[in-house]
């Protein structure tokens, strides 16, 4: 099992306000689905919430306490038996992906062996936050493996670039 942790955050660190992504990129969420397609996606219940359904064409996991049955969904009460759960039900080279909030991408970003940011040009102010900036993770064992940018447009309203890091050590 590959565990990848897939994230947007903007100049601030900030990765969303008031339980939503501040910003709209359509280019952005066309990557998220396109690269968390098909594999597991492993959630806090907040994140779960404010997507306000089940993910299409994934296996969702949501991590809570209090939640003991989300329709549609496999839930668990902390990230060792969510990844526990997906190494025996995987093959070993399957990719799981850690899609959020906060205190989750904390806890699991140490265990990660790629990261998928997506750095998003904007200063907006937020009130969850990403535990590093992509400066604090190439000078922590991280190297870009590929970069894309994309330039603002009529329906992406920020210059964004997605970068896929590769723990090195």
């Amino acid at each position: 099992m590959n565990l990848s942790l897939i994230v947007a955050i903007n100049n601030k660190q900030v990765i969303g306000v008031n339980n939503q992504l501040p910003w709209h990129l359509p280019k952005d969420l066309q990557h998220f689905k396109k690269t968390t397609r098909g594999a597991p996606v492993i959630m806090g219940r907040k994140t779960f919430e404010s997507i306000g359904k089940p993910l299409p064409h994934r296996t969702n996991i949501v991590l809570s306490q209090t939640c003991k049955v989300i329709e549609n969904t496999t839930v668990f009460p902390d990230l060792d038996q969510a990844l526990s759960f997906s190494n025996h039900a995987l093959k070993s080279d399957d990719e799981v992906f850690i899609i959020g909030g906060s205190e989750l991408y904390r806890i699991a970003l140490p265990r990660c062996n790629t990261i998928y940011l997506t750095v998003v040009n904007n200063d907006l102010d937020g009130d969850a936050f990403f535990p590093e900036s992509l400066n604090s993770l190439h000078q922590k064992n991280w190297k870009t493996h590929q970069h894309l940018s994309h330039p603002k447009d009529a329906e992406n309203p920020f210059d964004f670039d997605i970068y896929t890091l590769k723990k090195t050590g």
